[in-house]
């Protein structure tokens, strides 16, 4: 069955290879396992902040109630309910190896460039994907605050 754009059809393979003993006339067994519904899908958000103010720090907090006011704003009591988990915020945690000249007089404050630090990862159940990215993508929070969302996907390690 091929992999559609409707969530709930996504058909993800997974493919083991075992082999018993590292012998050449020994054949190795293949295990293929299939997850047809993903039980939660990954959004990678990025929180924009006017320029008139200084960008500050996401932490999961503030994260959880600016998402809470997009799904409020959205959906009222509805948008409530869905169940967002907050999973990291902050900077990508993978790197450019090796580091530029600038990050290197850094002197170690991770702080320097805070455009990064306003990046948030969630997981959302699947079938409140396409809620949850309206409502985001629709919301805008007090003093011009909105969301951007980066990516989403069924496994958080393809997103970036």
């Amino acid at each position: 069955m091929p992999a559609t754009e409707n969530h709930s059809n996504t058909v993800t393979d997974v493919t083991t290879t075992t082999q018993s003993r590292p012998h050449p006339l020994t054949d190795s067994s293949t295990t293929t396992r299939t997850f047809r519904h993903p039980p939660y899908t990954y959004l990678h958000l990025t929180l924009l902040q006017p320029e008139s103010n200084a960008p500050q720090p996401l932490d999961a907090l503030t994260a959880r109630q600016h998402i809470h006011a997009a799904l409020t704003a959205h959906l009222g009591l509805h948008g409530a309910a869905v169940n967002v988990d907050v999973l990291r915020t902050g900077p990508p945690a993978t790197k450019a190896w090796p580091p530029s000249p600038a990050a290197a007089n850094n002197d170690g404050d991770s702080n320097a460039d805070s455009s990064e630090d306003t990046d948030c990862w969630i997981r959302v159940p699947s079938q409140d994907e396409n809620v949850v990215v309206g409502a985001l993508a629709t919301w805008t929070g007090r003093n011009g605050v909105r969301w951007v969302v980066r990516g989403r996907g069924s496994w958080l390690g393809g997103l970036r």
